[in-house]
Formats: structure tokens, sequence, C-alpha cells
């Protein structure tokens, strides 16, 4: 958030910037593992990197999803300051600490616990990646409604100053040659899911990440995920605006 107001009932006090522009923060969340949150989360954060801004990435993961040196296949080291952190309270010192940064990345793991309530709470734009798939639609409807829920508590309303936690579903891993992308997509719409218009595709490069790095812009993978940011950048801009 722009502010970063903490419940201290939730142990987490006010963090205030120390620049003149706060941080914005990016939580990748959904309690379905394999949904690929871990490759949005570092995407985000590469291709920001490589844009020239300050980045920071959280990972909750205790499986350290992001990144593990001792991992055989995972040892492609982030460019950018990272740090693996299951504890809300460890993660608001870590987002006081780097409260000047341009873009902070906060990954989550599989689960729908309430220590993860925290990194949706603070964060400017919430991306609930799902797979367009019968398997994927209930989980992702859990986060969505305990977005809403957790929206409506007092003390969450009063920590975001009357603002609501924004989020959009993001379709992932996507075949444009099968049709149920658009039908899940519908799907949501109905429901009044927002959803980012921006997919990214099934691609081995991004599956990659970890492995090799982050794919060149001119790439099929990196202008997916730059075409992603640009939506997620205009979306927050708007939004804050708007607040």
């Amino acid at each position: 958030m722009s502010k970063q107001h903490v419940d201290q009932n939730s142990g987490m006090d006010a963090a205030t910037s120390q620049g003149s522009e706060p941080s914005k923060i990016v939580t990748v969340h959904n309690r379905k593992g394999g949904v690929g949150k871990s490759v949005i989360a570092r995407s985000l954060a590469e291709v920001w990197y490589q844009q020239g801004r300050q980045v920071f990435l959280i990972d909750m993961d205790s499986q350290r999803s992001s990144y593990r040196e001792d991992h055989p296949f995972a040892k492609q080291k982030p460019p950018f300051p990272f740090e693996a952190a299951t504890d809300p309270v460890k993660v608001k010192a870590l987002l006081e600490q780097y409260a000047d940064t341009h873009h902070i990345v906060i990954d989550t793991p599989g689960k729908l616990a309430k220590e993860y309530l925290f990194a949706m709470a603070v964060a400017d734009m919430v991306v609930i990646p799902t797979k367009p798939t019968a398997d994927d639609y209930e989980p992702t409807a859990d986060v969505v409604k305990m977005i809403k829920a957790t929206t409506r508590e007092p003390a969450i309303m009063k920590m975001r100053e009357g603002v609501p936690i924004q989020f959009r579903i993001l379709m992932n891993m996507t075949d444009p040659r099968k049709a149920n992308t658009e039908v899940f997509r519908e799907f949501y719409q109905r429901q009044g899911i927002p959803l980012f218009n921006t997919e990214i595709r099934d691609l081995v490069a991004l599956s990659n990440i970890k492995m090799t790095g982050f794919p060149r812009p001119n790439t099929n993978a990196g202008a997916n995920i730059r075409a992603f940011i640009r939506e997620i950048e205009d979306l927050m801009m708007t939004l804050a605006k708007a607040a």
C-alpha cells in the first residue's frame, strides 16, 4: 500500500515510507499449488529490475519456491535483493526496511491461512494466478471470498483507510489453441470477479525461469510478461488516482 498502516492487534503497527514515493506492493496468491505463483512473482521482479527499478522480493513459502540455492534445478540467483520470510512480523519489518524500494513483490505458498492475509492487506494489488481448469476454480474462488470477507473487517478497513483490497484473477498457463480459457474467463465475469485482460501463455521459457533466468525482451515469453506489467502499472495508477 502507498501508506502501510498496519493493525497493532495483528502485531502490525504503522510503517511509513522514508522516501517521497512509497513502494508499490504486489502480492501473488492462490491457495492452490501449481498455478505458477512463484514464476509470476519472480517474472514481475525480474522485469522491473531490468527496467532499472529498485526491486525487493519476499518469499513467504517455507519451500522457498522463488529461489533455493540448494536446489539442483533452481540455482539461477535473482539479480535483485530477496529474502525468505514466513512470519508476518518479519515481513512487516522487511517492508519497513525496504520502504523506499520502487516495487516489492510478495510470493506466497499454496495455502489459505491467516498469516497470508497480511500480505494481501498491505498490497496495492493482489494477483491471483489460476489455470483455466475445473480443478482450479474452487481454490481460486475461495481466495476471492477470503479477500472480500477480510476487506469488511474493521481493522483491515482502518489499516487501508477505507480502500478495499484490490485484486484481479490472472489466467495463467493458457493455450490459445484451446477454448477453455475463454469459457472460464466468461464464468468468472458472470460472477462479477475482476480479471486482468492479459493472459500468460504456457511457455517453456517462463516455467524454466529458475533454471535459466528471465527470457529476453524480444522473446514471446518476455513480451508476454511485459504486457502484463504494463497492465498492472496502468491499473495501480488508475486506482491510486481514484483513492
